[in-house]
């Protein structure tokens, strides 16, 4: 091999490197924008005052099995959507299948051509920003909703340290 063919093939493990770390942190973006969602339809749809944390995990828990298109399809049956923010959904929904179920196919020569790979980081970098923009909508959101119900903001940020807190001592990770 020359050193020309070997230098081809560094750039090209660079290129593929660098480009399964993008679609890993977009796909990461995604999963916590469907957590974001599953979270405020029960929040906004079947949580109850009083309920208390466990039944509320318990609820949480099965809106975590749905798919995210059936949660998007859930929270706009129930009115806690309105259309802007569901076309969005809608759209990154979209996105995300196609990350996750075809863009391999659709993508194959990108590491052949920089202008495909330059267009597919595009793409993904995309999706990875509209998620957040779509994360803080929701976020935003709940928020109203929860002020609507008596929860002041400095009892959202204290309970936003505390568990900000937790997270940092936790194990887990």
């Amino acid at each position: 091999m020359c050193m020309d063919e070997f230098t081809a093939r560094l750039k090209k493990a660079d290129d593929l490197a660098e480009l399964h770390q993008r679609v890993g942190f977009t796909l990461w973006q995604l999963q916590t924008l469907e957590e974001v969602a599953a979270q405020y339809f029960v929040l906004s749809t079947q949580a109850t005052n009083g309920m208390g944390e466990i039944a509320g995990n318990a609820l949480l828990s099965k809106a975590r099995k749905s798919t995210f298109g059936g949660t998007i399809a859930k929270m706009a049956k129930s009115g806690v959507l309105d259309e802007k923010l569901h076309s969005k959904l809608l759209e990154i929904l979209d996105q995300r299948n196609w990350l996750v179920h075809r863009s391999l196919n659709d993508s194959y020569y990108a590491l052949q051509d920089y202008g495909a790979l330059l267009k597919l980081v595009t793409r993904i970098e995309n999706i990875a920003r509209e998620a957040m923009v779509l994360m803080k909508n929701i976020a935003s959101l709940a928020e109203v909703f929860v002020k609507d119900r008596g929860i002041s903001s400095m009892e959202i940020d204290r309970m936003t340290k505390e568990l900000l807190d937790e997270w940092a001592t936790s194990d887990a990770y």
